[in-house]
């Protein structure tokens, strides 16, 4: 009768210990077949993403265990939940999990509950795993989230290993929110947190709203640059003319300008790759010949002096390696020219005399309008660019006397992106 009683009175505490422990709380669920059900789910304040939940379809109702493969979502109080099968890369910020003999970061294919952290344009999911590893994911419309990745790679020196981590999320983000001038970079400057990543991806869902474009997303970005650099120019005059026999040396001076550079804001990720740019710069050239003996008693010298403005339009593609973003690039370009003081110059040894007209003689000018093509190499980081262009220019006269000037251009730019 004692063990009878004793039984009893166990039974009955492990009943309230499991009951104290239970916290239904007002939620629902969603089946893998649509249906909606309403009821309470014990909300156990989960450190790790759940599992499996235990619903109730009313007060005192029959408990029912829900795995992740047989709901499609699930929401309790202010938190929300939603089966996704995703793709995990794993890391960790645990040096010595790294560097264990039986750590993977190869990628694996799974099935699990994500929690809502927020939505709109993009919508940022978490899951944190039973080792208490976090991992944050981003969707796009209807996509499979895809994980915004932490990277490890372990560096062997002998007997020694060193633990390599890349962000490379900043780099997946940087893609994402392009669009919004407010928030782009490369890389997104954010740490891997929720509140940080929550805040911006709340910035881009709230970007183009009212003064940006009446909540339409934008089509392309639009950066201004301002350049300045070197420019080297060299020039051979050829045809009936005496400028033809003296030497030309190149000329190398500073040039500067502004431009723009347009790339598209949606699309897939080669899409964005590409871009266009579109500039002006200014040149100031001045360069003396070199002396050419005429005859026994006529010494040619020449100077080439002009300035000019140049418009060039330039195709550009980009192909991200890491921190750095190299491209190449086709342009054409056309060139204006004014203030033009150029003059050749005739000492007569036997008398003095100094004969002083235009360059390449009276009544040829300089062409006012000088189109050109040009290739470009180049190199971006963050918002700084540097890149080299060969330019080869239609010729500096406009004349019909036989007198060919072609220009060969060499650009060193330096650009800041705004």
């Amino acid at each position: 009768m004692k063990l009878t009683l004793g039984l009893l009175s166990f039974s009955c505490l492990v009943s309230l210990k499991v009951l104290a422990q239970e916290n239904y709380q007002d939620g629902y669920v969603v089946t893998t077949g649509g249906d909606t059900l309403r009821g309470r789910i014990d909300q156990q304040q989960w450190v790790a993403n759940p599992g499996r939940i235990v619903f109730m379809a009313g007060a005192g109702g029959q408990r029912v265990v829900y795995t992740v493969s047989q709901l499609s979502a699930f929401a309790v109080q202010n938190e929300a939940y939603r089966s996704y099968t995703v793709t995990l890369y794993p890391y960790s910020q645990d040096p010595a999990v790294v560097t264990a003999g039986n750590w993977s970061g190869k990628s694996y294919d799974t099935t699990v509950f994500l929690r809502l952290i927020t939505t709109g344009r993009l919508t940022l999911w978490g899951y944190r795993d039973a080792t208490d590893v976090i991992y944050f994911l981003l969707q796009t419309g209807k996509q499979a989230p895809v994980q915004l990745r932490i990277q490890n790679r372990v560096i062997v020196h002998g007997a020694a290993s060193n633990v390599v981590t890349d962000d490379v999320y900043k780099y997946q983000l940087a893609d994402y929110v392009a669009a919004c001038s407010k928030i782009a970079d490369r890389p997104v400057p954010v740490a891997y947190e929720e509140n940080a990543l929550k805040k911006l991806i709340d910035t881009y869902n709230q970007c183009g709203v009212g003064s940006e474009g009446g909540g339409k997303r934008r089509r392309v970005t639009v950066n201004l640059l301002v350049f300045g650099g070197y420019l080297h120019s060299a020039v051979k005059p050829g045809g009936n003319t005496d400028a033809t026999y003296a030497h030309w040396p190149a000329f190398s001076g500073p040039t500067g300008g502004l431009g723009v550079w347009i790339q598209p804001a949606t699309g897939s990720k080669n899409r964005k790759r590409w871009g266009l740019v579109i500039d002006a710069l200014y040149d100031d050239l001045s360069v003396n010949s070199g002396r050419f003996q005429k005859n026994y008693y006529q010494v040619y010298t020449g100077k080439l002096a002009y300035m000019e403005v140049k418009g060039n339009i330039q195709l550009r593609y980009a192909y991200p390696l890491g921190d750095f973003r190299p491209f190449l690039g086709i342009g054409f370009s056309n060139s204006l020219t004014f203030n033009n003081t150029s003059s050749q110059k005739y000492t007569d040894a036997s008398n003095s005399t100094v004969i002083r007209q235009p360059l390449f003689g009276s009544g040829v000018d300089l062409a006012r309008y000088r189109p050109g093509a040009f290739g470009v190499v180049g190199l971006a980081w963050k918002r700084w660019s540097l890149e080299g262009r060969y330019e080869r220019t239609a010729d500096l006269v406009n004349t019909t006397t036989g007198i060919k000037v072609p220009v060969t251009n060499l650009y060193a730019l330096a650009a800041f992106a705004f």
